[in-house]
């Protein structure tokens, strides 16, 4: 588990941010788990729907944002991948209840935003990505992998 990406990353514009999330998929691999958290605003939704498309190979036109239905899948020829907003859920025992979990545990790569709600789950290793919103179309990217 270990991806070459410079680190931290500074992006200026929507094509700069794609790039970066082009060069994390074809990084990413069946099962890996990528925590997504930064403000309202920082741009999490539209790196997740840049790197859904990487990965599965879609049109960003189908890739919608899951707020309102908390998780989302995609599915490839080779690759299946979830994401997840937990803006709205407040409890652990909620996700749970949702059923959540098995995709988060599974050959999909979960692309989860708003992660902080079950971070007690995650006893497995997975990535950690921080955007922070530095100025209109500036953003920074900082990665860690937790290897638990």
């Amino acid at each position: 588990m270990s991806l070459l990406l410079p680190n931290p990353t500074t992006t200026s514009s929507l094509q700069k941010t794609e790039e970066l999330a082009l060069l994390f998929a074809k990084q990413l691999k069946a099962g890996d788990i990528l925590l997504l958290d930064g403000d309202l605003g920082a741009g999490k939704t539209t790196f997740s729907k840049f790197l859904i498309r990487a990965l599965v190979n879609t049109n960003i036109d189908q890739i919608k944002s899951p707020t309102f239905n908390t998780m989302n899948l995609y599915e490839s020829h080779n690759l299946s991948c979830a994401h997840f907003d937990l803006y709205r859920i407040t409890t652990l025992k909620q996700f749970l209840a949702m059923g959540l979990d098995e995709f988060l545990f599974s050959s999909y790569i979960s692309i989860i935003e708003w992660p902080e709600i079950i971070l007690p789950l995650l006893k497995v290793p997975h990535y950690h990505l921080s955007i922070a919103h530095i100025a209109p179309n500036i953003r920074r990217f900082s990665l860690r992998e937790n290897h638990i």
